[in-house]
């Protein structure tokens, strides 16, 4: 069970020990509540509403309490957490966030949008999955591929995630897109969301290699979405035009940088055409 801030405020204003009706989880489902002073009683689920609570935060309730979703991995030496935002949360990894946290739903509608994608498609970044989700609606096949299993316990403490793991048409890949992609069929995809993090987190997504290989396996004429952060924006470097030139290298005709996706639409052309 998820809470945020916000939803513990509304706790503390129920009625003393008068059973009550609570939605939890974004919205996603009502359980029964009762509070007693400072405790309350979810579900069968009892923590002390006294604690400090962060607004930024989402809070998972089990048998052991109230818990912020946030923590430090020794492996990867990264801190993660599950940031609370208005509609569907989103990941912080260190310090950094994955989609723009005032809307992660509308942002994550507006690439989706843009592209408009049917058919078989190629998810390189999983994250929350809310790419595979949106595209579970009108594509046959979705492959979505993530290599951080951080990521992966995330999305299912997430329950706007719970579609990534339902939705028949999904395949979760738990690789890495960098090595996996050379073994993917070529001419294979209709079309291709490549939502990468940041380019000081992976370098490579971003790399000539790498566009050749999503070029490869996309089929003739197919469509690619492809995130682009503003890397070094305030030293005045021009990250968009940069990657725009090495996609137009490898054969894709590449759209107009659109600030509202903060991303370019490919298209695959024949090589030397």
């Amino acid at each position: 069970m998820l809470l945020t801030k916000k939803d513990i405020l509304l706790l503390k204003n129920l009625p003393d020990q008068t059973p009550s009706m609570f939605t939890v989880d974004y919205g996603l489902r009502s359980v029964n509540a009762i509070r007693n002073d400072n405790k309350i009683n979810l579900e069968n689920y009892s923590f002390s509403l006294s604690g400090k609570f962060k607004d930024d935060l989402c809070y998972l309730v089990n048998s052991e309490g109230i818990h912020p979703i946030a923590f430090f991995d020794e492996k990867t030496k990264k801190h993660y957490k599950l940031l609370a935002t208005p509609d569907w949360p989103t990941t912080a990894i260190s310090s950094v966030p994955m989609h723009r946290v005032a809307s992660p739903k509308i942002d994550s509608e507006n690439k989706i949008t843009s592209l408009q994608p049917h058919g078989k498609i190629l998810d390189t970044c999983t994250g929350m999955g809310y790419t595979a989700i949106l595209c579970a609606k009108t594509c046959r096949e979705i492959y979505t591929f993530e290599k951080d299993p951080n990521m992966i316990f995330l999305a299912k403490l997430n329950p706007c995630s719970e579609k990534l793991f339902s939705a028949p048409n999904i395949k979760i890949h738990e690789k890495d897109i960098n090595t996996a992609i050379y073994s993917l069929p070529s001419d294979f995809f209709d079309y291709i969301v490549h939502d990468p993090p940041t380019y000081k987190m992976a370098p490579d997504l971003f790399s000539e290699k790498f566009y050749k290989e999503l070029h490869r396996i996309l089929k003739i004429h197919g469509k690619m979405f492809h995130y682009v952060p503003l890397y070094r924006i305030k030293s005045g470097y021009d990250f968009p035009s940069t990657i725009a030139r090495k996609l137009k290298s490898v054969c894709f005709d590449v759209s107009a940088f659109n600030e509202k996706t903060s991303g370019f639409i490919c298209r695959k052309r024949k090589l030397n055409s």
